[in-house]
């Protein structure tokens, strides 16, 4: 499980700030009927009824800080700064809403410690309630295939960063089912533990094209992980690194320059996607059998070119571009001249 830092101060001890990630912002909006019961909670103040409205308020906190954690997540920051709290009434047309609104800076601090329970002798109550609920939920979504469990906890999910549920997470994905949820949810895991997952399912022809928009879309690009994919023995998969070359990483380093560079070589490469049709200069053959003139770029019988790309599909040209473009963008950022 991946450590976010969030702190008040714009500043921390002992540590340099390596780079800003911009401002985040995320806010919750509730009804009408709850900026109504909190007036009216007023009127017992020391009773019972007080301690609940206080636990209301803070889910309402603790959802706003949770989603403000997985938008600096998705910059690749590991710490926000100047976190701020604000909660206002918005009142029009007869109807009274209640926001709260948390924001701060976004920021990477390369060598930060977050401390954790691992050597902890002692824990609290409420530590302990929240792992059980934690385990409880991973036992019925996993074990007991509750499969409204998963999607009835996204916040909380998310917000502990249980990687434990990957796979049904994926599943949700794959039916196309709270898309939004689960790329949040890769999004706030730690970035290796969502590659490493979601990388694999490239393998799978059924999970191939989900697995694209998760990575994308989270921005989870590996340029070590698509030379793997380039030289696969599956032609598959080596297409699938094609969809990937101008998706983004949440950071870039100095070292993808070489990375890039091993990825340029390998799709200028003449067997990094092979013929699947044969050319007789005037005329080829596609791999449905049909016969094309040499002007004909894609079959038109099966809408397939020589290689087996569609019209739809990133060509090689296409992916070329993106690489040495990126390539491009990297030197002048690292003030590499080579």
């Amino acid at each position: 499980m991946s450590n976010l830092l969030i702190t008040t101060t714009s500043l921390i001890d002992g540590h340099r700030i390596d780079q800003y990630k911009g401002l985040v912002s995320t806010r919750v909006v509730t009804g009408a009927g709850f900026f109504a019961d909190w007036a009216a909670s007023f009127s017992d103040v020391f009773g019972g009824r007080s301690e609940a409205y206080h636990n209301q308020l803070k889910m309402i906190y603790d959802e706003v800080i949770a989603l403000l954690e997985v938008e600096a997540v998705k910059r690749g920051a590991n710490v926000i700064l100047g976190l701020k709290i604000d909660h206002n009434e918005i009142s029009g047309k007869g109807k009274q809403m209640f926001m709260v609104t948390a924001s701060g800076t976004a920021a990477y601090i390369k060598e930060l410690s977050v401390e954790t329970n691992a050597h902890m002798q002692e824990v609290t109550v409420e530590l302990f309630e929240l792992e059980l609920e934690r385990q409880q939920l991973i036992d019925r979504i996993n074990l007991a295939q509750d499969e409204l469990a998963l999607q009835y906890n996204w916040e909380f999910i998310i917000k502990n960063k249980i990687a434990d549920v990957m796979e049904k997470a994926f599943d949700c994905a794959l039916n196309s089912i709270d898309m939004e949820e689960v790329q949040n949810y890769f999004s706030a895991l730690d970035t290796k533990a969502s590659i490493k997952f979601l990388y694999a399912q490239l393998a799978d022809d059924h999970k191939r094209e989900t697995a694209i928009h998760l990575i994308k879309n989270a921005k989870l690009l590996d340029y070590s992980k698509v030379i793997e994919l380039l030289t696969s023995e599956n032609i598959s998969v080596r297409k699938s690194a094609l969809q990937l070359i101008d998706g983004r990483k949440r950071t870039y380093t100095k070292s993808d320059i070489a990375t890039l560079d091993q990825i340029i070589l390998v799709l200028t490469s003449s067997d990094c996607i092979p013929d699947l049709g044969s050319d007789y200069g005037d005329k080829w053959f596609c791999k449905c059998g049909k016969t094309n003139k040499a002007s004909q770029q894609y079959c038109k019988y099966c809408g397939h070119d020589i290689k087996g790309f569609t019209m739809k599909d990133v060509s090689l040209e296409q992916a070329l571009d993106c690489a040495t473009e990126a390539l491009f963008v990297l030197k002048r950022l690292f003030d590499v001249r080579k």
